[in-house]
């Protein structure tokens, strides 16, 4: 590893507030009952964000702190979220390819859909479609495969599937 830029000059004392932290934590958590769960009406139902955020949220209650403020958080960190991800490459491909599937000029349920056609159902300049294979492959992690007629996303391919409506539930679609 290299060092970094800054150097942190006070490294001991921050190490001593660490574990003072843990301590502090630690005791606790041994001292006191357990904190009481989540009830299944909280508002932040399921997922990861209340995997991370539980924990605060449970010491919270049994401290006898509101907790209101943190849910509020996490809601606008999660608002933040989606609205950073609809602004990006990726959501208008995934929307492309879902509009796509059900378009019923292309018949039923096509089996795969050519870069050239979500291209143009996008309305992208050629120098944005040069950066089509770079988001299916290393972003969206789709599989292709290269025709005569060009490039294709595979929509009968079990990974793909899978894939797909994994990230249709990430991206709100």
């Amino acid at each position: 590893m290299e060092q970094d830029e800054p150097e942190i000059t006070e490294l001991k004392e921050i190490e001593e507030d660490f574990k003072r932290f843990r301590t502090i934590q630690l005791n606790y958590r041994y001292k006191t009952n357990e904190p009481p769960e989540l009830p299944e009406d909280f508002p932040i139902k399921s997922g990861r964000d209340r995997e991370i955020y539980s924990c605060i949220i449970r010491t919270a209650m049994h401290i006898g702190i509101e907790h209101d403020d943190i849910i509020e958080y996490i809601q606008n960190v999660r608002k933040e979220k989606q609205e950073e991800m609809q602004d990006t490459r990726e959501y208008l491909i995934l929307k492309a390819i879902r509009d796509l599937q059900c378009n019923p000029t292309l018949g039923d349920a096509p089996e795969e859909i050519s870069y050239a056609d979500i291209a143009e159902y996008l309305g992208w300049e050629p120098e944005k479609r040069q950066k089509m294979g770079y988001v299916f492959k290393k972003k969206l992690m789709l599989k292709t495969k290269r025709k005569t007629k060009g490039s294709v996303v595979l929509l009968n391919d079990e990974k793909n599937i899978r894939k797909l409506k994994s990230l249709n539930r990430r991206y709100k679609l």
